[in-house]
This record gives structure tokens, C-alpha cells and sequence, in this order.
């Protein structure tokens, strides 16, 4: 019975024709039928067949470039070929700078926009042979083959930047896009995919570090430099996170009475080795935490001002650094505007000094400002002088001051162009009844030829730097009460007693 079953199902296997040929006494070719049921088995037994090629789902959909898995595979291909015949190879990993800030002013769709160009670019400017990946959001890789020493990395890297020369044009925008790189070579930094992409994107960071806009080759120099980074990084994120930064003040004097008129407050951390404001502020733009650090300073003028509101009948403005992720954020003002309410201070007690760098490149500049002028904040343009200026500034209403540069006054008593040029910012921004402070001054003549040049106020050594919560506290009171003495007594000006105050200690 078994066997008559198996061979009915063999019977409805056969196709109407040989069914016919049977019936009509014709002999029946069963190896038709025998080819027939390998193939339908053959069929089951494997997994239907894809109606996309493998090289086709390895690609980034938006750019049609192959992705990390297919560029893994092509990269594995040119390690046996360079094993092979004993030949080079490079992997260029290209990072597109400051991208996440394109998608978040100008969307999803513009960011695409870019990526997809900037692909198409990239691709003109290299050989045929050479293969561009996408990795990941806005990172690339490319595998450049056939090297012939360190001058065709730099040629590859010269046609790249060629090609991201122009502005990136989307529909009215026109956005000038810039890279860093970093390259990895085979074999010398790695022989498999997994260290040369390592090492490329280390040296990429590298690049970052640099400034961005930058290449860097990889070498162990770098692997210890960006060691030393992610320490500090370390030491940053842990010191925000447990509120221990320290803070130092340089003091800022009127020159025509001597008065303090402000303390500016800066950061340090000082827990292992030093690390100064000016490192602090390089850690944090790296790893994007200088709206957090900027928050955690006014934190701490806010506590100050609180401290020296109730021992001063006049505390001093303390003015505080806003950098551009605090600045220029609505969330950034209404933090500030909710520290004051909270603490039932006034705006008029903290200055915030904003670099013109940050003001020109910022379209939303203007509205951040009035709302800060509003609260009752003063601001002030730093290193006024040293880059390019946009005087319209100045008519706005809402600059307080301008802080000259010491690029203009550190030459100021030898040099009769640096008076000419002092004299005309001063005339300039008294017009628009601006003050000028004149930053990094260090002798008696300088701050006196400023006098004469009717500049308002001095900051650096000459007032006071780098000084402690509590000498500042002690400077304070001590002035204070010197003032009110003065005051009493009415037995000369303000200026007079400036002057002859000087010519004594000078």
C-alpha cells in the first residue's frame, strides 16, 4: 500500500502531456518529471532569493554610496591585493563639520540636502578606482588604493577640499560646508578593517582638535595627545557634575575715579594638573558641553552677587563670559531669566561679555541680545578690534561696551598709529554713549596715556587678575570704605586723588 501511495503521488507529479503520451501507449521520458521534483525540492530547501543583489543592500539609501558593511568588504579586498603584490593603501575618514547645526537651524531636509551633494562632490574629485563610503550620519570613508607616498594622501585631500570649495546652494540657502579628515595607512597603522578605521577616525579627531577644517595623518603622537583629551574631558564632565569648578576674577576700574566697576568671573579646575579657562573652554567646545559650563558659571555669579549684595551697599557688575550654545538658544535666556526671578536679583548686577566672531555669524543674534537687554543685563563686545567689526552693532541699543583687544594697546606708548586708531574707537563708540575698556593692562603708562585718550576703564594686572573669591571680597570692603572716606572729607576730586594716588606708587 506504501509503495502504490508514493507512486500515485508520483503519477500527479507528471504534466497533462506526459499523461496523454502514457495514455496513448507512447513511452514516457521520467527524467523530465525526476528534474521537475529536484527542482521544486531545491526550491523549499533554500531561502527565497532576493530580488535585490547583495551590492544593492549594502548602500546608504540617500546617497547611494556603499555603507559600513560593503565598504568593510571592499577595504578586506585591498588588504589581500596590497598583501599580494606588497603595495599601500589609505582609508580617508571625512567628518563634516558642525552638522549637527545645520540640521537643527535648517532641518532634516537641508542637512539630506547636503549629505547628498556633498557625496556627489567627493565623488567628482576622486579617481574611478578610489571607492566612498557612507559610514554613518555625516561621516564618510574613502579606500584610496595604488599610493605612492605621503604626496598622493596630500593630492587625494587637495581635490576633496577643491570640491567642498563653493558654497553648498539649497534652494535660498547657501551654506559653506567645511570637513576635517584624518587617515589611517595600510599596514604601517593596522592590517585589518577594524584598526585602520580606528585609527582614521583618531586622526580625524585629531583634525578636530586642530580647529577643524584640518587633515591629520595618524601616528602615535596623536593616539596620546587625544588620550590625554578624553582624561580631561573626564575631569570637566565629573567637575560639572559635582559642582567644583573654582573661580578666579580679574577686576575692571574706572581710570577716571578709580572706582571697581566690574569683576569678571572666569573658571579652573585645579584637582589633578591645572587646567585654566582658556583649556577648560577648548574641552568643552570639544566635547559639546560649553552650554553646561556656561550655566555652571552663572551659577556661581549668581551666588556671588547674592554673597556681596548683603555685604555691600554697592556690589560690583560681575560679568561672565556667555558663550554662543547659551547665547543663542531661547532656552539659554529663559535659563538666565529664571536663575534672577528665582533668586530675586537684578539683571543690572551681571554683565556678559559676547564675542563679535559670535554675533556675525549668527543671523538670530540681534533678538537674543534685546531679550538679555530687557532683563536688565548689560552687554559687552570682547576683543573688539581684533577681527572683522560690524559697527552696526554699536547703534543697536543694546552694547554697553566694547573691550579692546590687547593686539591695539600692548604697543600703545611707542607706536603713534595704535593712539591714532585707540582714539577713533573711543571717539566712535561715546557717540553712541558706549564705554571702552581697554583688556591686558599691565604698567602705570599705559593705563595713564589711556586716561588721556579719555578711554573709560582698564582690566589686567594693573586692576587686578587671577585674584580669589576672598581677596576680592576683602578689595571690595576695603574700597568701599576708602570711598566713603573720601567721600567725607570732599579734600579733592576723584580724579586728583586717582592721580596722585598713582604718582605715589608709580
Amino acid at each position: 500500500m506504501h509503495d502504490r501511495h508514493k507512486i500515485k503521488q508520483l503519477v500527479q507529479q507528471l504534466e497533462p502531456e506526459m499523461i496523454d503520451q502514457a495514455r496513448s501507449g507512447s513511452r514516457v521520458h521520467l527524467s523530465k518529471l525526476f528534474q521537475s521534483l529536484a527542482e521544486a525540492y531545491i526550491a523549499r530547501a533554500e531561502p527565497a532569493k532576493s530580488l535585490h543583489s547583495p551590492l544593492e543592500l549594502n548602500r546608504d539609501p540617500l546617497t547611494q554610496l556603499p555603507n559600513r558593511e560593503l565598504f568593510a568588504y571592499h577595504v578586506e579586498q585591498a588588504i589581500l591585493r596590497a598583501q599580494r603584490h606588497q603595495t599601500a593603501f589609505a582609508l580617508v575618514f571625512i567628518d563634516i563639520d558642525h552638522f549637527k547645526g545645520i540640521n537643527d537651524n535648517h532641518g532634516h531636509e537641508v542637512g539630506d540636502a547636503v549629505l547628498s551633494t556633498l557625496a556627489n562632490r567627493i565623488k567628482s574629485a576622486i579617481r574611478s578606482v578610489d571607492i566612498l563610503a557612507r559610514l554613518s550620519g555625516d561621516e564618510f570613508c574613502l579606500l584610496v588604493e595604488e599610493l605612492d607616498g605621503q604626496k598622493s594622501i596630500e593630492k587625494v585631500i587637495k581635490a576633496i577640499r577643491c570640491a567642498l570649495d563653493p558654497n553648498i546652494k539649497i534652494n535660498e540657502l547657501s551654506l559653506q560646508v567645511t570637513i576635517s579628515i584624518g587617515v589611517s595607512v595600510y599596514p604601517l597603522n593596522g592590517t585589518n578593517f577594524k584598526q585602520l578605521l580606528k585609527f582614521a577616525d583618531l586622526a580625524m579627531y585629531d583634525a578636530k582638535q586642530k580647529g577643524r577644517n584640518q587633515a591629520s595623518v595618524y601616528s602615535e603622537d596623536i593616539n596620546s595627545k587625544i588620550n590625554l583629551l578624553r582624561q580631561n574631558q573626564q575631569r570637566l564632565n565629573l567637575a560639572l557634575q559635582l559642582h567644583t569648578l573654582q573661580t578666579s576674577f580679574d577686576v575692571e576700574t574706572e581710570l577716571v575715579s578709580d572706582r571697581i566697576c566690574g569683576i569678571r568671573q572666569t573658571v579652573f579646575l585645579n584637582d589633578k594638573a591645572t587646567l585654566n579657562f582658556d583649556k577648560i573652554l577648548d574641552i568643552a567646545k570639544r566635547s559639546n558641553s560649553l552650554a553646561a559650563l556656561n550655566q555652571e558659571m552663572f551659577y556661581l555669579a549668581a551666588d556671588y552677587a547674592q554673597q556681596w549684595l548683603a555685604k555691600l551697599v554697592e556690589p560690583p557688575r560681575i560679568i561672565i563670559p556667555i558663550l554662543k550654545p547659551l547665547l543663542l538658544t531661547q532656552h539659554g535666556i529663559d535659563f538666565i531669566r529664571d536663575e534672577i526671578n528665582k533668586r530675586s536679583l537684578s539683571g543690572n548686577l551681571f554683565e556678559f561679555e559676547v564675542s563679535e566672531k559670535d554675533l556675525l555669524t549668527s543671523p538670530d543674534a540681534s533678538k537674543y541680545l534685546t531679550r538679555l537687554h530687557m532683563l536688565g543685563c548689560k552687554i559687552s563686545l570682547i576683543n573688539f578690534g581684533i577681527g572683522p567689526s560690524a559697527l552696526t552693532w554699536l547703534s543697536s541699543g543694546n552694547i554697553h561696551k566694547i573691550k579692546v583687544d590687547k593686539t591695539l594697546t600692548a604697543n600703545i606708548e611707542n607706536n603713534q598709529q595704535a593712539r591714532i586708531l585707540m582714539q577713533a574707537i573711543i571717539d566712535i563708540a561715546h557717540q553712541f554713549s558706549i564705554r571702552v575698556v581697554a583688556i591686558d593692562i599691565e604698567t602705570d603708562q599705559q593705563a595713564q596715556l589711556l586716561y588721556s585718550l579719555k578711554c573709560d576703564g582698564v582690566r589686567g594686572k594693573y586692576s587686578g587678575s587671577q585674584l580669589t573669591a576672598e581677596h576680592v571680597s576683602s578689595l571690595l570692603k576695603t574700597r568701599q570704605n576708602s570711598e566713603t572716606k573720601l567721600s567725607e572729607g570732599n579734600s579733592s576730586s576723584l580724579i586728583e586723588a586717582f592721580m596722585s594716588n598713582r604718582n605715589h606708587t608709580g
